[in-house]
């Protein structure tokens, strides 16, 4: 997710600001991410206090359990065709809910009532749908919504943004009905997907997929109410009037531009077990203005910027959490063909010295990116992480800034273009850490490149996402990742041809390849494993993307919220508790 549209949704740490471009995830990650205000992420459980309703020391629950949170930036959009960024997203997991729920940890079921039957070939997967699983206006939620849901967004009329992600499932057919050069363009009914009754769901795979029960908890494989949605027609998603709510909570109130209102939704099958009654969210675009409401008792959870670290550290209510969000910056070779040439794309790569960036001007628990897989994101069928000390894909080996290699590169590149000079639009969002980080960027790159210079242009996040998802734009510096599930081909499918996120017009007939041969070897799952290390060292080595940071936070929660749980998937607070204070 941009930042899961998906959402990574679906979900990763989806501290708000950054973008589930799904993961939760269009076009990439909100570069205001860091060092700003955050509102709740991903959804799960949490620890409880007691039944009595007191915690083991005796506190007593305050009289209404109600969290008031922020928001950088307005949710896009809060329908799962069209939202592509973890904003939504931790709007969306709040309101739907799919068979399956991301807890952290594990994957739990939500409305499917236990784990799926699976075949012994791997590739048939079977949900049972809980009896007492409704929407909030009574109806039940059938398997049939499901698959009306499904079909819906491999219409091409719905241009649906994640439209992909069925065929990175591999769910049968899925691929060449978004192909459109396939005589089954088009044929949604060909998918692998069908309601064996009421209640039963049965899901036929191309190929073995070990993250598909994962993808299950991500928003674009939500069901969808076919006479709901129909009869809002575009409007579908834009207020509370026309959402429909399946999850723990409902949208009781949307005031664009300022903020909304969750509660509690009676109709949740697990609602007795929801103990927050009520999530308000302001949106609050400056760091300082966040500040501000938190210490005066108007927020309970807050990011801080890196300046402000050293005064909190100490407290009780201080924490660091390092995300599974990876943020970099788009050359569009479509725009720019200069970004055709591997060298420039090089230069530009070790002119930025990102260890000053997330030392100093971050300073909240971000750490250096020169990779796309996040470190610590995923491990291999032998154990070790993706990134193995000494292995295909040790990020060691990876280059970092070199100012005078840079340089070297730059001049070559310039003989190669029969170019003197090149300016470059330097497209970033407009909150208060976005500026600040597009000036040490931009300071740096056109220090280092003679004749090179960016020219900054900020955007509201919404039209930053507008301008990736249309390809308009030149340098896209807001960019970044949360994982839709975990498997490293989330970030690395990003690149390949094909994926509508990829709107840079990258393309490369090795890069290709190597995913190709990733998407063919399911069932030998070791192979598959290193020809994703090699892929992702070839993809850096080919300095397609320049990345910067692996997404970190320093945030401030209240004590006396108790029973949230602080994660790379965000602040999960369903079963919090809020104390007297």
């Amino acid at each position: 997710m941009k930042g899961k549209s998906k959402w990574s949704l679906f979900l990763a740490l989806v501290f708000v600001m950054s973008v589930f471009l799904s993961a939760c995830s269009g076009g990439g990650g909100n570069e205001g991410s860091s060092g700003t205000n955050t509102g709740d992420g991903g959804e799960g459980t949490t620890e409880e206090g007691t039944d009595e309703g007191t915690t083991d020391e005796g506190s007593k629950l305050a009289d209404e359990q109600v969290m008031h949170l922020s928001f950088a930036s307005e949710p896009p959009s809060l329908d799962i065709t069209q939202a592509t960024d973890t904003t939504s997203s931790a709007v969306l997991t709040r309101i739907k809910a799919g068979l399956m729920y991301d807890n952290g940890p594990d994957i739990l079921p939500d409305l499917a009532k236990g784990e799926p039957e699976v075949s012994d070939d791997l590739t048939v997967y079977t949900y049972h749908i809980r009896d007492n699983a409704v929407w909030e206006n009574g109806e039940p939620v059938t398997a049939k919504d499901f698959v009306w849901a499904w079909h819906y967004q491999l219409t091409p009329s719905t241009k649906a943004k994640y439209s992909f992600i069925f065929a990175s499932a591999n769910i049968k057919n899925a691929a060449k009905i978004l192909d459109k050069d396939s005589d089954m363009y088009g044929k949604v009914d060909k998918l692998g997907v069908k309601a064996v009754d009421e209640k039963t769901l049965q899901i036929t795979l191309e190929k073995p997929t070990s993250y598909f029960n994962y993808l299950m908890s991500f928003p674009p494989f939500f069901p969808l109410n076919k006479k709901f949605v129909t009869s809002h027609k575009d409007k579908y998603g834009q207020s509370p009037d026309t959402l429909l709510a399946n999850g723990p909570y409902k949208l009781e109130k949307w005031d664009h531009g300022s903020g909304m209102t969750l509660v509690k939704n009676d109709k949740y099958w697990d609602a007795e077990n929801v103990s927050i009654d009520k999530a308000t969210y302001k949106i609050v675009k400056e760091a300082k203005t966040a500040l501000k409401l938190y210490k005066t008792g108007q927020l309970e959870y807050t990011g801080i910027s890196g300046d402000k670290v050293p005064q909190f550290k100490n407290g009780k209510d201080f924490h660091t959490v390092l995300s599974n969000c990876v943020f970099y910056a788009k050359l569009n070779q479509k725009t720019v063909p200069a970004f055709k040439n591997q060298k420039v794309r090089k230069a530009i790569w070790l002119s930025i010295d990102r260890k000053q960036a997330v030392n100093v001007l971050m300073n909240n628990g971000s750490v250096v990116a020169n990779y796309v897989v996040p470190q610590q994101f995923d491990k291999g069928p032998d154990g070790k992480w993706f990134h193995a000390e000494g292995g295909p894909a040790d990020i060691k080996a990876y280059p970092h800034s070199n100012d005078e290699k840079a340089k070297q590169l730059w001049k070559q590149a310039k003989e190669e273009l029969g170019i003197d000079t090149l300016e470059v639009e330097y497209l970033t969002t407009d909150g208060s850490f976005a500026s600040k980080m597009a000036e040490y960027y931009v300071a740096q790159v056109n220090q280092n490149l003679e004749g090179f210079k960016f020219k900054i242009k900020k955007v509201t996040w919404e039209t930053y996402l507008e301008l990736d998802n249309k390809g308009d734009y030149e340098y896209g510096a807001g960019s970044g990742w949360c994982p839709d599930y975990k498997d490293p081909t989330t970030f690395l499918d990003l690149f390949a041809k094909g994926n509508p996120q990829n709107t840079m017009g990258y393309k490369d007939a090795k890069f290709n390849e190597m995913m190709d041969k990733v998407h063919s070897l399911g069932a030998e799952p070791q192979k598959r494993w290193e020809m994703m290390q090699k892929a992702e060292a070839y993809l850096v080595n080919d300095a397609a993307f320049i990345p910067t940071y692996q997404d970190g936070s320093a945030v401030l929660l209240k004590t006396y919220v108790e029973g949230t749980v602080l994660s790379g998937d965000g602040l999960r607070y369903r079963h919090a508790k809020v104390m007297q204070h």
